[in-house]
């Protein structure tokens, strides 16, 4: 097994973000609301991105979690460290 790393093309153009600028999108907010609600996903409405990742945080926690709390926020901050949400 090879420990070089591979080169891998970008497909799009990338930009560093903090943790809490995700978490503070409101497409962010408007996705994690949705889900809990249980309505469709509107990908053509919001951010992709950010509306996705609202998405994904609201289906691995629990139901009764507020995303303002500082449990969302240590779940969230744990959830890209794990690699579970990217």
């Amino acid at each position: 097994m090879s420990t070089k790393a591979k080169h891998v093309e970008a497909q799009t153009e990338t930009t560093r973000v903090t943790v809490a600028s995700i978490r503070h999108d409101p497409n962010f907010a408007a996705g994690f609301e949705d889900y809990r609600a249980g309505r469709p996903p509107a990908f053509d409405t919001f951010d992709c991105f950010a509306y996705e990742r609202g998405r994904q945080f609201a289906a691995m926690t629990p139901p009764t979690l507020r995303l303002n709390s500082r449990e969302a926020a240590a779940q969230f901050r744990a959830a890209f460290i794990t690699e579970d949400l990217i």
